[in-house]
């Protein structure tokens, strides 16, 4: 048993599928249960998880329920990702296809974590954001990765920082929950 679930929500963007699952995995630092949580998929998301699938991968397909709006269906991936996930590790953490992430993110999550707490990373956003604005690119496309890393490593704090230390609300993704 891993200590840490990781599930990923995709639809049909299989470049980000495929780019995300890279970056996350090799950069949690730790081993994690993979889980996708697969909403809608196309048929080339579905063979590509297919041919690519490990033994710590747990797949879960959602069909949208047409009472619900996006967003309310897209919570809904949330939560058969967490309780999924909680179904194999005490500790969870979710993620997007559009997301990049720094050099042992999950390790460093895990280091820190609380069972009081929500640890998240530093989110940081091309533009139009509340989060730290920096433009590296689009992840799966154009992402500009070794300078996205090596930004990562000149922001890093080996330590956790309140909300009152960073002088606003950490409700950044990705995020460990206990």
């Amino acid at each position: 048993m891993k200590e840490v679930s990781v599930f990923n929500i995709c639809s049909t963007w299989l470049e980000g599928l495929q780019w995300s699952t890279k970056m996350c995995l090799e950069n949690a630092g730790i081993s994690i249960d993979y889980i996708l949580v697969l909403w809608q998929p196309s048929d080339e998301v579905l063979e590509w998880v297919k041919q690519n699938k490990k033994d710590n991968w747990y797949i879960k397909i959602y069909e949208s329920d047409p009472k619900l709006t996006d967003m309310e269906n897209l919570r809904s991936c949330f939560n058969i990702g967490f309780s999924h996930g909680f179904l194999h590790n005490n500790w969870c953490c979710g993620i997007n296809t559009d997301m990049a992430f720094g050099k042992d993110f999950i390790k460093n999550l895990y280091k820190f974590r609380d069972e009081k707490s929500i640890l998240n990373c530093r989110q940081i956003e091309p533009s139009n954001s509340i989060h730290e604005i920096k433009d590296f690119g689009i992840p799966g496309e154009n992402f500009r990765e070794e300078d996205f890393l090596i930004y990562c490593q000149s922001i890093s704090q080996d330590k956790c920082i309140s909300e009152e230390e960073w002088g606003r609300r950490c409700d950044s993704t990705p995020h460990l929950i206990h």
